[in-house]
């Protein structure tokens, strides 16, 4: 069988680049008008899927805080990886460069967590370090997910809803991963008080059933802001 006549090809697509990574951070961040005051402590996660430059990213969003007067830290989002312990996920975050010298601020990581809400019955957890601070950002890449499609996609709503928990609540994780649970998930952190990156904010409460068994709920309100 004769074959056809083959050609190579060249094709070269679009790629963007920032030139200046810490300074396009603070641009961004400034022109959100986030509603953080001088003394606010902020929970700045950082996740471990290899994102290029994550340690300089993190890092300039922590100096913008510590501009404002804030008092961030940066603390694991990563769900079970690292094994699943607090040394491990700081072994993580050191491989990508982050740490607290190349930060300039502390590392904080547990495998503890706090009740902060219920959804559909399910009770909704966060890591403790994050749900004790005033203000939570979340430092990760937002594209299509590869296995669900629909109007909350993956990035920062998955890394809000897995791996800013500990990994012993994989199996409610995981069911939070069907799209009606985490549009439901979703409310639950509105509720709580969430502030939107155009600044705007409302707060709320919600119902949660417990027992003599549950850990403890956050003594506050932890907002998403970036």
């Amino acid at each position: 069988m004769a074959w056809p006549r083959m050609l190579r090809i060249r094709q070269t697509f679009p790629r963007s680049r920032v030139a200046d990574i810490p300074r396009t951070v603070a641009q961004a961040l400034g022109a959100a008008v986030l509603p953080i005051k001088g003394g606010d402590a902020v929970a700045v996660g950082a996740g471990s899927r290899g994102i290029a430059n994550i340690d300089v990213i993190v890092g300039a969003a922590v100096r913008w805080l510590r501009d404002l007067g804030a008092r961030p830290f940066v603390f694991p989002a990563m769900g079970s990886h690292g094994g699943g312990t607090p040394e491990g996920q700081l072994a993580v975050l050191a491989h990508y460069g982050i740490t607290e010298a190349t930060m300039g601020c502390p590392i904080r990581a547990t495998m503890d967590v706090v009740r902060v809400g219920e959804t559909l019955g399910l009770p909704v957890w966060l890591d403790r370090y994050a749900a004790e601070a005033d203000w939570i950002g979340l430092v990760n890449r937002v594209k299509p997910h590869t296995d669900f499609k629909g109007s909350i996609e993956s990035g920062l709503f998955k890394m809000l809803t897995i791996r800013a928990r500990s990994s012993i609540t994989a199996p409610t994780s995981t069911t939070a991963t069907k799209p009606s649970s985490r549009r439901s998930v979703a409310r639950c952190f509105r509720k709580r008080g969430s502030a939107s990156a155009s600044g705007s904010s409302k707060t709320g409460t919600t119902k949660r059933r417990e027992s003599k068994h549950s850990p403890p709920r956050a003594s506050k309100p932890a907002s998403v802001v970036f």
